[in-house]
């Protein structure tokens, strides 16, 4: 994670195999265990193939970003660009969504927020970690699924006979849904990564890192 201290303009970049267009930016790390140092990075706003990175702006002096390490000889150092840092914007827009939310909704809307809040800790805390950690990802969705609609449900609707007929159908149909697309997932030989990504990961050397 870094903050641009110097921009430079658009220039043509050749690295041997294909000629780019680039921006070379010079950026302060202030957010890992290179804090403080500085490094000349490029970023990317064109591909190889002469064509023009969609929304893929110049950066300027002040902007934060990712930026991209390789280890070479037990040294990291930083070499590109990867994108913005758009956290203040997400935050921005989460904010203004709950306030309008509570706003609208009254009590039947905090209580909504509420089961938003515990449906993103289960999925970052437990679904995303399972599925990295290879459990079946069908399963697990659906497992949690099941969870947030058992835990939502009973927060807005309260502990009635209906809440719980209601829990019961839903449930069911989240059920059936898992099991169609595990079947047909399993038929159709779905990965989950399309042919141009596996390519690009394939591409990737090992010792390249994400400085965040």
């Amino acid at each position: 994670y870094a903050k641009v201290i110097q921009a430079g303009e658009e220039e043509k970049y050749n690295d041997g195999y294909s000629e780019y267009i680039v921006q070379k930016l010079k950026v302060e790390i202030i957010d890992s265990r290179l804090k403080g140092e500085q490094f000349d990075i490029i970023y990317y706003l064109e591909d190889g193939l002469n064509t023009r990175l969609p929304l893929y702006d110049k950066f300027k002096v002040g902007d934060k970003l990712y930026v991209y390490g390789i280890y070479e000889n037990g040294n990291l150092t930083v070499d590109a660009a990867s994108y913005y840092d758009k956290t203040p914007w997400i935050v921005a827009i989460v904010s203004i969504y709950a306030i309008l939310i509570a706003l609208i909704g009254g009590k039947k809307g905090l209580k909504a927020l509420i089961g938003l809040v515990i449906t993103v800790i289960l999925i970052f805390n437990i679904l995303v970690p399972a599925i990295l950690n290879g459990y079946n990802s069908i399963l697990i969705t659906v497992l949690i699924c099941s969870l947030v609609i058992l835990i939502t449900f009973l927060i807005i609707s309260g502990f009635k006979r209906k809440t719980w007929v209601a829990i019961i159908g839903t449930v069911a149909g989240v059920v059936m849904a898992g099991l169609i697309g595990g079947i047909f997932g399993h038929a159709m030989r779905l990965t989950g990564i399309n042919e141009h990504a596996r390519m690009i990961s394939v591409a990737i050397p090992e010792e390249r890192s994400m400085i965040d």
